[in-house]
């Protein structure tokens, strides 16, 4: 005890009556002299005094414990709560969306069973489910992180969007090829539709801006555009 400075023997009496309250608190003293630095430390009735080149960088730790403690304090109070009544809405389109899917699974699935079928009805029971499983992951991520961070309003208005042009698909693709203009008319809304609920996370996020919906296709033309014109220019100098 004879090493502890007058700083840190007021400390060791303030921790011991603090550690008789129902509340233990924190306290810590720093003493310079010309030849070292004691930093001490009391908790709960208990004093640790080291140098400060005290070997294994200990003295640092201790004196980085009170900045850890307000640091954490300050992320607590920043935790944004989110309130799940608000969130029903989109847990019901997740699982008509679910429902969707298992939909389009079927009527791959069951082709087998279908007896005698032509080569363009098996092309139409495959790009059905294909064009799901193209686009459902997507949708879902995207639904939730918008949801999420930016609006559970928008998110369901914009979800609708997509299940109705997915819901269509199925019976379009009866009529028509692939890329056809009544396919497309069909799955390019769907495309928009995540860019939008994507790129608006990524701008309220990364620039704390808003990101507004009808730029969705001018910025799904750009990913397009980029790709055309800049990656598979790239491509065919590695893959020939």
């Amino acid at each position: 005890m004879a090493s502890l400075s007058l700083t840190s023997l007021r400390s060791l009496n303030h921790a011991r009556i603090n550690a008789a309250r129902p509340v233990a608190r924190t306290s810590s003293c720093m003493k310079s002299r010309a030849t070292a630095t004691t930093i001490c430390n009391a908790h709960a009735g208990r004093v640790a005094c080291v140098p400060a080149n005290a070997p294994g960088n200990y003295a640092q730790r201790m004196r980085d414990a009170g900045k850890t403690q307000g640091v954490a304090k300050a992320a607590i109070a920043a935790v944004k709560t989110v309130d799940i009544a608000a969130l029903e809405p989109v847990a019901y389109l997740s699982a008509l969306s679910a429902v969707l899917y298992y939909f389009c699974l079927t009527i791959n699935a069951v082709m087998m069973f279908a007896g005698e079928i032509t080569p363009k009805h098996k092309n139409w029971g495959v790009r059905v489910f294909g064009n799901m499983t193209e686009q459902w992951p997507m949708f879902l991520s995207a639904l939730w992180t918008h949801a999420i961070f930016v609006s559970p309003v928008t998110a369901v208005q914009a979800g609708y969007v997509w299940l109705a042009m997915r819901a269509l698909y199925p019976f379009v693709r009866l009529f028509t090829n692939e890329n056809e203009p009544a396919t497309m008319a069909t799955t390019m809304p769907q495309y928009f539709v995540n860019v939008y609920l994507v790129f608006a996370v990524v701008m309220k996020i990364g620039f704390g801006a808003t990101f507004n919906p009808f730029l969705s296709p001018i910025v799904y033309m750009v990913l397009c555009g980029t790709s055309m014109m800049v990656v598979h220019p790239i491509a065919k100098m590695f893959l020939k």
